[in-house]
């Protein structure tokens, strides 16, 4: 479904007064939908279940979620209108009874009704059957008065009494089949860093990376990622190690250990984990890229974020590690500029899995244009798919596949890519391997 970008602006405009006194006395917020909707946006083909996104929004916000907006819940909802799925609205906002199913006598599901009305002043999500046999989704509540209404998110301005006699109602309260509460205690947006903090942080990053304090205003786009909270501190730490200001510098594998330590341990290296980290780099062939997941996903570095006020980094942040490894072990490069946020968003999305990203990378023009003989390729996808160099068995053993038994790459790819050792190495990211 198309997302306009005006949707925001005009949904938060949809809200209309209450009608009457009695109603302005329950405190609830009105927010309509349908009529409201289809004229803002003519683009979008249906917004027929506009109701169910108002009605679960107007409860919501009178619990005092100001996040719940109809708007931020048809995000939610995957930009759908009608609520076919409540997990990520009981994630985000704890669904207090996900389905009370209304059963018995006209009589008795009213009296059902207006019992968890008065246990939930905030109003409860009641959904049904109107006239023409169509679901229907309504807001039920209270008034000052003690009388059970309803406001009817289907229409513009409409608030009625549930029983009436008009076809934009329900006429009998034995056409209802369902209720739901919410407590509204679903985890609150992240509060934004504070700026102060933020700055230490950055600042923090050009001493150990670069060796100098930023230069005039240059600090101000961190700090603007990091406060809005675009990026993690694993992920701006990232940026700064594989910047061409600190690959220029051209350290040695030891000095670049050391930099880390500084880095992300707020300390200088100690003997034996320097020595440790070189083992790992120049015997078992672990690439920089690498090193730097072990020492920015460590509990350490959360500390040292925490202590600034920041995250560390949201599940994309392993995915963009996971990206620029890619470019790094299959393309011998690191990405430059927003060249992978291509690739982040499809893994995070889980429209692309690693295998597939990485058979992308693997079968590539720019992968392809390197002409690597058999033995170099089948290298390669040991350092990709296994993060290790190849043993010499091992080695032999997939060239005479290639060479006598006449496998091709792209069989050769799928030995590799799903092995389990690729797998285990997307799960260290946090993606799916397929």
């Amino acid at each position: 479904m198309k997302r306009p970008l005006c949707l925001l602006l005009a949904i938060a405009l949809a809200v209309c007064a209450p009608a009457g006194a009695a109603a302005a006395a329950s405190g609830i917020p009105y927010y309509n939908s349908y009529t409201d909707l289809r004229d803002a946006h003519p683009d979008v083909a249906d917004w027929s279940g506009g109701c169910y996104v108002c009605a679960i929004a107007m409860i919501l916000s009178a619990l005092g979620r100001a996040d719940a907006t109809p708007y931020d819940i048809w995000k939610l909802n995957g930009g759908q209108v009608y609520i076919a799925s409540w997990q990520a609205i009981a994630d985000a906002y704890d669904v207090k009874n996900g389905y009370l199913a209304l059963e018995g006598t006209a009589e008795e599901k009213e009296a059902a009704i207006r019992a968890l009305c008065a246990e939930n002043p905030q109003g409860v999500f009641v959904a049904g059957t109107r006239n023409k046999g169509t679901n229907h989704a309504v807001v039920a509540y209270l008034d000052g008065a003690g009388t059970l209404r309803i406001h009817n998110p289907g229409y513009y301005g409409y608030d009625a009494r549930i029983v009436g006699d008009t076809d934009r109602d329900f006429s009998s309260y034995g056409q209802f089949y369902a209720c739901r509460t919410f407590t509204g205690a679903g985890p609150a947006p992240a509060p934004a860093a504070p700026a102060e903090g933020v700055r230490g942080f950055v600042e923090r990053l050009y001493s150990v990376c670069f060796g100098r304090a930023p230069e005039g205003d240059e600090a101000d786009g961190w700090i603007e990622v990091l406060t809005s909270g675009k990026q993690g501190g694993v992920s701006v730490a990232h940026d700064f190690v594989f910047s061409q200001e600190f690959l220029a510098c051209n350290y040695s594998d030891a000095d670049y250990v050391r930099r880390l330590y500084l880095a992300f341990m707020g300390r200088e290296a100690e003997p034996e984990g320097l020595d440790a980290w070189l083992k790992a780099m120049q015997e078992r062939g672990e690439s920089r890229e690498q090193v730097f997941d072990g020492f920015g996903y460590s509990d350490e570095f959360a500390a040292i974020c925490a202590g600034y006020g920041i995250s560390p980094g949201q599940p994309a942040e392993g995915v963009r590690g996971f990206v620029s490894r890619l470019y790094e072990v299959c393309l011998g490069r690191t990405l430059e500029g927003d060249e992978g946020d291509g690739w982040v968003e499809v893994l995070t999305s889980g429209k692309q899995g690693g295998v597939s990203v990485a058979h992308d990378f693997v079968f590539s023009q720019e992968f392809l244009a390197c002409n690597y003989s058999d033995a170099d390729y089948v290298r390669r996808l040991y350092l990709a798919f296994m993060g290790r160099e190849a043993e010499q068995e091992g080695l032999d053993a997939w060239l005479k596949a290639m060479q006598e038994r006449g496998e091709s790459r792209e069989q050769v790819f799928d030995g590799f890519g799903y092995s389990e050792e690729f797998a285990a190495i997307c799960a260290g990211y946090g993606i799916a391997a397929e």
